[in-house]
């Protein structure tokens, strides 16, 4: 269970489960977000979020409700194509979502200007897969600074990663254009090379672990088809 501290200095909890996450998402879309300092240390992930996670390298929808007892160690499927889900909730605020619909990429991005407002009335975040290996890219976390999602996901061929807006994350408004300078601005200072982004007229990046930490977005890694992630320091 998600507990605020109303001390001056926060103690950070061990562990959340997925429902404490969720619930921390319904908050944060409320309005009361948790600061950097309030996440915790692991996050356990249940059966079906890990599905859900390795799917991102599988065409065709979810196959909900349906268990493999003996799950392949190795090789770890990886599809060179990028898919995504949409998490989001209903009109009432009280429920997450993932709809069993992917998105459906290319190599490099996926678009997901196309989810079902209709039934699902508020976006919480995004999951996807990067085939490549990499981390998130720098478009993956704009709308964390801009607040338009609050959290973020990646699977890659061996590595989760969940990413989040925290109540003291970094950010310059809702305004892309001038978050995304605030961000090249950091790959400069890192010297780090951007690239042309290939569905925007914009450039991007490969972030780091240690640009997270500088704009106070909580990140936890874990090894595919384990159920802990953990924060990175």
């Amino acid at each position: 269970m998600i507990e605020r501290n109303t001390t001056k200095e926060a103690v950070r909890p061990k562990c959340w489960t997925i429902d404490d996450m969720k619930r921390s998402l319904l908050e944060a879309l409320r309005g009361r977000f948790l600061l950097t300092c309030e996440y915790p240390d692991t996050i356990l992930l249940n059966e079906t979020w890990m599905d859900i996670l390795e799917d991102l390298h599988k065409p065709g929808k979810i196959q909900r409700n349906i268990r493999n007892i003996f799950r392949p160690i190795s090789p770890l499927r990886t599809s060179p194509i990028e898919y995504g889900f949409t998490v989001v909730t209903n009109r009432k605020k009280n429920t997450v979502f993932i709809p069993t619909k992917k998105s459906v990429g290319e190599k490099t991005h996926v678009s997901f200007e196309d989810y079902d407002k209709k039934h699902f009335q508020y976006l919480l975040g995004i999951l996807h897969s990067h085939p490549s290996g990499q981390l998130f890219s720098s478009e993956d976390i704009l709308p964390l600074m801009t607040g338009a999602n609050f959290f973020a996901g990646v699977v890659t061929s061996s590595k989760y990663y969940l990413a989040f807006k925290a109540k003291d994350t970094k950010g310059m408004g809702s305004n892309n254009f001038v978050n995304r300078g605030y961000l090249l601005a950091m790959a400069r200072a890192h010297l780090i090379l951007t690239s042309r982004n290939p569905s925007k007229d914009t450039r991007s990046f490969g972030m780091t672990k240690s640009m997270f930490r500088e704009l106070n977005m909580p990140l936890y890694v874990g090894n595919r088809l384990q159920f802990k992630l953990k924060r990175t320091r």
